[in-house]
């Protein structure tokens, strides 16, 4: 194991699909700042994959308005950073690529908000113009969500934007070699894993944190201690077995 990139949405008190409580996400992050893993952005992570050293990235998708609102001064008070993939096209706008009602038409980040975030330390990376998926467009449309999204944000925030992130963890080997020739030094996928050595840092895996349900709160600090212990991929496999339909007589 290599290390291990977490997978967060929303930090909000309202409830919601993709919706952690803040006092839970405290609790999380204590634990984590306890722990012997080293907190990086996913930048970092990259650069110091060689180094023998638990690494950790905490990663949210999208730029939900309430990561600076409940997820920053946590992570500050506590001495973490993060990684937050932004639809650059939105930004300051809302997540009108939703169907679901928990999460349709929440409130995304604006320019100042993402510039603050950059200044307390998180590193700000690309997740598409439009949070499309990457697969179901011709080649010249990924290069326009791809090249646009990281030409916008490195405009406007004045830094180069080298992490990306595929929406809906949707990819294929055409979309990840364009986002390579597209600038970007490393993508991350919804693949449920811990690193490994051997994976390539356009295919990413990452532990999503939503594995349990959202409003079991015990459960929750049960399974980011389950992660930070190493446990979290025989965790879903005993999960998937458990849940797993039987037809006949029992499974040997």
């Amino acid at each position: 194991m290599q290390g291990a990139i977490l997978t967060y949405h929303s930090i909000s008190p309202e409830p919601s699909s993709v919706a952690i409580h803040p006092e839970l996400f405290r609790s999380q992050m204590e634990r984590l700042a306890r722990s012997s893993w080293k907190v990086l952005t996913v930048r970092e992570l990259v650069e110091r994959r060689g180094e023998e050293i638990p690494k950790m990235a905490v990663t949210f998708d999208d730029g939900f308005a309430d990561f600076h609102r409940y997820a920053l001064p946590i992570l500050q008070e506590l001495g973490l950073t993060a990684t937050v993939y932004v639809v650059a096209g939105r930004v300051g706008g809302c997540s009108d690529w939703e169907k679901r009602a928990s999460v349709s038409h929440a409130p995304l980040m604006g320019w100042s908000e993402l510039e603050a975030c950059m200044e307390a330390g998180v590193e700000i990376g690309a997740h598409t113009l439009d949070h499309p998926r990457l697969t179901r467009l011709v080649p010249a449309e990924i290069e326009h969500q791809l090249g646009e999204g990281r030409r916008l944000l490195s405009e406007r925030l004045g830094q180069e934007t080298v992490s990306f992130c595929y929406p809906y963890g949707d990819w294929d080997p055409q979309v990840a070699e364009l986002v390579s020739r597209a600038g970007y030094r490393s993508a991350v996928t919804c693949d449920y894993r811990y690193l490994r050595r051997e994976d390539g840092v356009f295919l990413l895996p990452r532990l999503g944190i939503n594995r349990v349900t959202a409003t079991d709160h015990v459960a929750q600090r049960l399974y980011i201690d389950t992660i930070l212990a190493g446990g979290a991929e025989r965790y879903q496999t005993m999960k998937r077995a458990r849940h797993s339909p039987v037809s006949g007589k029992e499974k040997a």
